[in-house]
């Protein structure tokens, strides 16, 4: 799994309170979280659609994971679901991410369409074999690198 922190990408600035209606602020940072695939995952066939679900499963356990620490006080943490751009465990709102364009806007990470017209990330190493999670904070930048357990020296901070 690769993990790495950058600021909200414009879209997320411009629009948190539809992404995410209960909150009262936006957020200050993101965690993206790369999980490498067993198969490429640019087609839409059963081999493709279990390593899906086995990555979304390894996705949402490590936001959970994240939920069970426990937050700084007055601060807010959302797993956003890689299936839909939505959040997982808050309230969702009439907008959603689009994390494939995330992952490109904040680390330069090319895509493609697969034969069915989806986004899929071409990772510099792992090619179609990636999955891309997303995580949202209210927290600032150097709280949330400690939170998420980033050393800057190993998972560079992103400005997107």
């Amino acid at each position: 799994m690769e993990r790495y922190l950058s600021t909200p990408t414009p879209f997320m600035v411009d629009h948190w309170s539809e992404i995410l209606p209960d909150w009262t602020r936006p957020p200050q940072a993101i965690a993206i979280c790369l999980l490498r695939a067993n198969v490429p995952l640019d087609l839409d066939e059963q081999p493709q659609r279990q390593e899906k679900d086995r990555l979304l499963n390894q996705f949402l356990t490590w936001g959970e994971d994240l939920l069970q620490q426990g937050l700084p006080p007055s601060h807010r943490l959302a797993i956003i679901s890689p299936q839909d751009g939505k959040p997982v465990f808050s309230q969702a709102g009439n907008s959603h991410i689009d994390l494939v364009a995330t992952v490109h806007h904040c680390l330069g990470f090319p895509f493609a369409r697969s034969p069915q017209g989806c986004k899929v990330l071409r990772h510099p190493e792992w090619r179609s074999a990636v999955y891309p999670g997303l995580v949202m904070t209210t927290m600032p930048m150097l709280d949330a690198s400690l939170f998420f357990h980033l050393d800057p020296a190993e998972s560079p901070v992103f400005p997107c």
